[in-house]
């Protein structure tokens, strides 16, 4: 005999609740990410340059752009 305890039901506002924080802190995050992409930009160009520099923050701007992008479109 198998016994399963029963998880609480969740009513629609705590599963709205749940969901508008998952959205902010996506959308904090792509924002950080892109933050931290100009950054690492404007210090690869202050320093000199570099490729390495270049592309990684590059790819921070993408990632972030691209995290909201998806934000955008799930809404």
């Amino acid at each position: 005999m198998r016994c399963v305890a029963a998880l609480p039901r969740r009513s629609g506002n705590e599963r709205g609740s749940v969901t508008s924080v998952y959205r902010r802190s996506v959308l904090i995050f792509g924002i950080v990410a892109i933050a931290l992409g100009f950054a690492l930009l404007v210090r690869t160009a202050y320093a000199g340059g570099g490729t390495v520099g270049y592309a990684i923050g590059a790819l921070f701007v993408a990632l972030g752009a691209a995290r909201l992008y998806i934000l955008k479109k799930t809404t």
